[in-house]
């Protein structure tokens, strides 16, 4: 497989052990949930390449080579190997930038769509993509899936390739301005696009066009948190998520395609993800 135009041979290329998958929810003095950190929440669309070169920073946590720390993060590849035990399923993944294992756990919970989706992934030389946390143990970096599902279209790689080079020019871009000291404009609940971590309380826009097309425009902002926050509540229902068509039905007053729009800027900027299909979503937090 080729390496898509990029060298990855060198840093400069774009660039913890835990127990069983599934998202991790921060807990406070009194026990009552807290909302994590932006950067924590962001979905960061990476290659192998990349995670394998990424190193702890000063705050001891994994960040790529240009600095964006990763929390959660997506591959897409080809699976060249797995082997399965009684409580989880090892991967090999490989995406033409590198090979890295994913680990995937198995629970006796698992709903019969979750385990079918392992099922499907279980098979040398198909493509499958991948949403997961990155770990490292004993020097060897890993992931540990929270998601993996084989693609459905050969689009979805070419899709996830112009994904990465997207979201780490748009970072580079904010740094800049950033770092120039030009004027930066805030808004509550928009951001810079996928990957682009600006802390907990700013989310800096940069007046880039969404990589999915057209901005939301009067109010949107608004839908994409109603439907983020739709999508938070019943997505926690279920292994599978929500579907698009229960946010369409219950949220009145926007058209069909108003939420449509609002889901897929919502997964371009990393809020949400998608699960067993391409209308199912899960918050990523």
């Amino acid at each position: 497989m080729s390496n898509f135009g990029f060298d990855y041979s060198s840093n400069n290329a774009m660039g913890g052990d835990n127990g069983g998958g599934g998202f991790g929810s921060q807990q406070s003095p009194g026990g009552a949930r807290q909302r994590r950190d932006y950067g924590e929440q962001t979905l960061v669309p990476v290659t192998v390449r990349m995670v394998l070169n990424a190193a702890k920073n000063a705050e001891g946590n994994v960040a790529l080579t240009d600095g964006r720390e990763l929390h959660q993060v997506k591959i897409v590849g080809a699976v060249r190997g797995f082997e399965e035990a009684s409580t989880k399923v090892v991967f090999q993944v490989e995406d033409g930038t590198g090979l890295i294992d994913v680990n995937k756990w198995i629970d006796e919970t698992d709903s019969l769509a979750s385990a079918q989706m392992r099922q499907e992934a279980s098979q040398d030389h198909i493509y499958v993509r991948v949403i997961g946390q990155v770990k490292e143990y004993d020097n060897r970096k890993s992931i540990v899936a929270y998601n993996i599902r084989k693609l459905e279209s050969c689009n979805e790689l070419t899709y996830h390739m112009l994904e990465t080079v997207y979201s780490a020019e748009k970072y580079k871009k904010g740094q800049s301005i950033v770092s120039s000291g030009a004027p930066v404009t805030y808004s509550s609940h928009s951001t810079a696009g996928v990957g682009f971590n600006s802390g907990p309380s700013a989310k800096p826009s940069m007046g880039m066009a969404p990589a999915m097309g057209g901005g939301m425009g009067g109010g949107g902002n608004n839908l994409q948190q109603m439907v983020l926050d739709y999508i938070r509540i019943n997505g926690d229902k279920s292994d599978e998520g929500c579907n698009i068509n229960q946010c369409i039905s219950s949220i009145t007053g926007h058209s069909e395609s108003e939420i449509r729009r609002a889901v897929t800027m919502l997964a371009a900027e990393g809020e949400i993800y998608s699960t067993i299909n391409e209308d199912t979503f899960k918050t990523a937090q």
